[in-house]
């Protein structure tokens, strides 16, 4: 994607305006508004739709912000015009030519600009390519589908990672997943494909299959959807057929009936489902789909269970939703939302909610 392609969408912006982004995206945003200085104007109105809506929004000048990209800007510039190289032809008295001292301008501008957008392309899967691996990240919020060298596609669940070392594919087939991903491998004699998460390894030589491993997780859980996996970690592994789940340590292994597979699976299209799940774990899956933090002011409601879809590329309704199946109330901190029981509430409904989800692509990297 060229750099002059991105366009932050009205999440991204939110996120921006509450200063909830990261290096990379707010830099991104930077040098989008520094192309298009008209939009301050359009930032500065959602922030003021966002206020009458929602209430304050924390502090954030917009055009001071805007003045101090362009300041920084046209330093950079002078610093590139004072250490340009001496013009042939007709010189100034600094012995730089007119014409070379304003392409250089331009092209500091340009080279800023590109790089600034190179990236947050990068935050939504595009490699970051060092010696000996190649790394695929996403953020919160954001999936990226990958096709490796081998053919094999690999969709990124948000604030993941996936390194892949170098010569992939050769003869050795290893990957090494934070957090989750779901993986559709092509068969290669051979060559088992291998995904390392932690201290457990899951080996395969062609079939789907999710694995998902964030750091606070005590457990690998492995889903399958067709083929056979072996995983495991110092122990035998443990042989998981299509249908089945497995909760694996360095040390332990469970396998059981999927259910549901949608659970598994349905999340690679923007749909977050829980089946029977308790409401601590259901809330951090939402967290790191949104960068939230959730805090539960009435412990009990954290082991209570409950069934329900959400469609993940709709913020608002996800909140607005759990508001209404939770019966809290919600205050806002930053990144931290405090959830508190409604006065006279009790108890928590658990109905299953299903609606058609209307969702974005996921980035492809790869093809």
């Amino acid at each position: 994607m060229s750099p002059h392609d991105f366009h932050p969408d009205a999440l991204l912006l939110d996120r921006y305006l509450h200063s909830e982004v990261t290096e990379a995206e707010r830099h991104a945003i930077d040098a989008w508004l520094l192309r298009n200085p008209d939009e301050h104007h359009a930032l500065k109105a959602l922030r003021r739709g966002m206020a009458a809506k929602y209430g304050p929004v924390p502090s954030y000048d917009v055009d001071a912000r805007v003045a101090a990209i362009v300041d920084h800007s046209v330093r950079a510039a002078r610093h590139v015009r004072r250490h340009a190289p001496l013009a042939r032809g007709i010189p100034r008295a600094d012995g730089l030519s007119r014409r070379i001292v304003s392409g250089w301008m331009r092209v500091a501008t340009v080279a800023a600009v590109v790089i600034l957008g190179l990236i947050v392309v990068r935050t939504v899967g595009v490699p970051r390519v060092t010696r000996g691996q190649t790394t695929y990240a996403t953020a919160a919020g954001q999936r990226a589908t990958i096709t490796l060298t081998d053919g094999s596609r690999v969709t990124l669940a948000p604030q993941s990672r996936l390194l892949v070392a170098e010569g992939f594919g050769a003869s050795a087939r290893t990957v090494v997943l934070t957090g989750q991903a779901h993986f559709t491998v092509t068969s290669m004699a051979g060559a088992p494909f291998v995904v390392q998460t932690g201290a457990v390894t899951t080996r395969v030589l062609g079939t789907t299959f999710d694995v998902r491993h964030y750091a606070a997780d005590s457990v690998v859980r492995v889903a399958v959807m067709s083929g056979k996996v072996a995983v495991g970690g110092r122990r035998a592994p443990v042989t998981l057929t299509a249908g089945t789940v497995g909760h694996v340590t360095d040390s332990t292994a469970v396998a059981a009936v999927a259910g549901d597979l949608r659970e598994y699976t349905d999340w690679t299209a923007g749909r977050l489902v829980f089946n029977d799940v308790s409401v601590s774990a259901m809330l951090a899956v939402v967290g790191r789909w949104y960068g939230y933090t959730f805090r539960l002011t009435d412990s009990t409601l954290a082991t209570e269970r409950i069934a329900v879809v959400f469609n993940a590329d709709k913020r608002e309704e996800t909140l607005s939703l759990l508001k209404a199946l939770l019966k809290v109330t919600m205050q806002f901190d930053g990144n931290t939302i405090t959830l508190s029981r409604q006065q006279n509430k009790h108890s928590v409904a658990s109905p299953t909610i299903r609606w058609d989800a209307n969702v974005s692509p996921s980035t492809e990297v790869g093809k």
